[in-house]
């Protein structure tokens, strides 16, 4: 009776279970590992060097090469001014040192020729030392103007303004034709090879970020190309009102793809103080989030060999990437937590793994 009784109840599971649909589900393995705690902010793109070209001179613009928005290199020439009369001084000079070179050439031959006479006592020595002193005050005269030469040389070479570094032309202040003065703006120049992401950081993070830590970017305008960067200068100089501090991340732009004034996000790597130690994770798509409820996941057990799924509370702490920290649960390594398929399960479904 008892065997007729086990076989009754065995077939009717067996019904039970063909009758009963399983659902397919997606799954994957609770693991164990270090955590790496992000924090994403928003960062504005900003130039690292930003110069308001001037004139070294007083002149007339003769021409302006340059408009804005101009790319230029190091050393081209933006603005030639009028440089008339300062070639007619590094002319004049030069006349005027040649002259002085040519007395003191004359001196030193006279000097000479009377150290002879000196030497074979042919004349007094007052004289001898009257061309000595000759020599001297013209060899004086000769260093006086190749100063002067020099000074006037480099005079007419301020009357070209050329670009200090590679950039963009953002702002053009003349025209020909303009009288400038020694200081006034006549040009702003951009350096865009080389940007800086400012980011403005909470205070409760900013001791976590040690210099050089690493950084991802992601800019708005091209969020299929993240830059992969470093901290490279923190202020400890806190905004009074938003109590945030203000971090720099210097980047390469010799593609001229991002320009200053551009949004990114930002995505720090945050140092742990358990940084060494392993801690429980799972995926972020595992969590079933109710309102006025604990989250929770669904496990997969395997009963009679077959695969049913049961709900499980969890308590969660820091996301790593896509994964996120389990602090309490039933759960452990290697259980398998469902991550799609889980929206519409019912407590000790059966469900079919997919790939």
């Amino acid at each position: 009776m008892k065997t007729l009784i086990a076989f009754i109840l065995t077939l009717n599971m067996g019904i039970l279970q063909a009758i009963e649909k399983d659902i397919p589900v997606r799954a994957v393995e609770v693991k164990r590992s270090i955590i790496q705690q992000e924090l994403p902010l928003t960062g504005i793109i900003s130039a690292q060097r930003i110069s308001s070209l001037s004139s070294r001179v007083d002149a007339l613009v003769l021409e302006v090469l340059v408009e804005a928005g101009d790319a230029v290199k190091k050393g081209d020439i933006l603005i030639r001014l009028d440089d008339v009369m300062a070639d007619f001084d590094v002319k004049r000079s030069a006349a005027a040192l040649e002259e002085a070179k040519a007395q003191l050439q004359d001196s030193i031959r006279r000097r000479d020729e009377l150290g002879k006479l000196l030497k074979n006592q042919y004349m007094a020595r007052s004289s001898y030392d009257t061309a000595a002193s000759e020599v001297r005050i013209n060899n004086a005269i000769v260093k006086r103007l190749q100063v002067e030469y020099k000074s006037n040389i480099e005079s007419s070479s301020r009357h070209v303004i050329k670009a200090p570094y590679s950039g963009i032309i953002s702002a053009k202040m003349v025209e020909a034709g303009q009288w400038i003065k020694v200081g006034d703006p006549v040009l702003e120049l951009v350096d865009i090879e080389t940007l800086r992401v400012e980011v403005q950081v909470p205070q409760r993070y900013f001791l976590q970020l040690p210099l050089q830590a690493p950084v991802n970017i992601y800019p708005d305008a091209l969020p299929d190309q993240p830059i992969k960067a470093s901290i490279t200068r923190k202020i400890p100089v806190a905004s009074r009102s938003a109590h945030t501090f203000p971090v720099h991340i210097v980047i390469n732009n010799k593609k001229h793809q991002l320009t200053p004034g551009m949004t990114t996000r930002v995505v720090f790597q945050l140092a742990s103080q358990q940084e060494d130690q392993e801690v429980l994770l799972i995926p972020r798509d595992a969590i079933i989030r109710k309102p006025n409820q604990p989250d929770s996941v669904w496990l997969i057990r395997t009963e009679q060999k077959l695969l049913r799924a049961y709900p499980v509370t969890v308590a969660t702490g820091r996301i790593d990437k896509e994964n996120v920290e389990v602090l309490t649960s039933e759960l452990q390594q290697g259980d398998k937590v469902i991550i799609r398929g889980n929206e519409t399960l019912k407590s000790g479904q059966l469900v079919r793994l997919v790939p």
